[in-house]
């Protein structure tokens, strides 16, 4: 075998070697760039269904001497419709606060809007009445939340 040969079947082996290490690097990043799709389709999905979800948030808050309201608003990113709220704290005799509604539902709030609802609190009310906002979305139909209003002021 002469120096040739050697040198011959040195590069041989060195392509071989090189060749196997490319092909097992190349099945390690196609299987990193499937996670790395496959994560980014993921975020895509929330990110379509969070801008469909409306939030809906509720402040108590004094206006004046004795006036007090509570000012609904949407936090979310979609529309809100037909936003309807219900507490088994508020409109009771024993409770003290009773609020002054227009209709039972509010028909649209859009991302960023408000309402209030002007409320009357009388001597020894609720400090902490517990609200309950049901409303439909993109996202779906019936979507609840509960809030604890604060009003120790």
């Amino acid at each position: 075998m002469e120096i040739s040969d050697i040198i011959s079947l040195a590069s041989l082996l060195v392509a071989v070697w090189s060749g196997i290490h490319s092909w097992c690097n190349g099945r390690k990043l196609k299987k990193q760039q499937i996670q790395i799709n496959e994560y980014i389709l993921l975020q895509n999905r929330r990110s379509e269904e969070k801008e469909k979800q409306a939030l809906i948030c509720a402040n108590a808050f004094k206006t004046g001497n004795n006036g007090w309201r509570i000012r609904v608003f949407n936090n979310g990113e979609g529309t809100a419709r037909n936003i309807r709220i219900v507490s088994d704290d508020i409109d009771k005799e024993k409770s003290g606060v009773t609020l002054r509604k227009e209709s039972d539902s509010y028909p649209l709030l859009n991302k960023g809007d408000h309402f209030d609802i002007v409320m009357v609190l009388f001597e020894g009310h609720i400090k902490s009445p517990i609200v309950k906002f049901t409303w439909d979305d993109e996202f779906g139909n019936g979507i609840e939340r509960m809030q604890a209003l604060d009003l120790t002021f």
